[in-house]
């Protein structure tokens, strides 16, 4: 994934980190 230009805002949209290390965005309930 390419890196973002600007910062994150504060609170930025939910990421969750599959098996493999991969930053994933998530808009609702992470998937338990």
């Amino acid at each position: 994934m390419p890196v973002p230009e600007q910062p994150l805002p504060d609170q930025p949209l939910n990421f969750q980190y599959d098996e493999d290390g991969v930053a994933v965005r998530v808009t609702e309930l992470p998937f338990v």
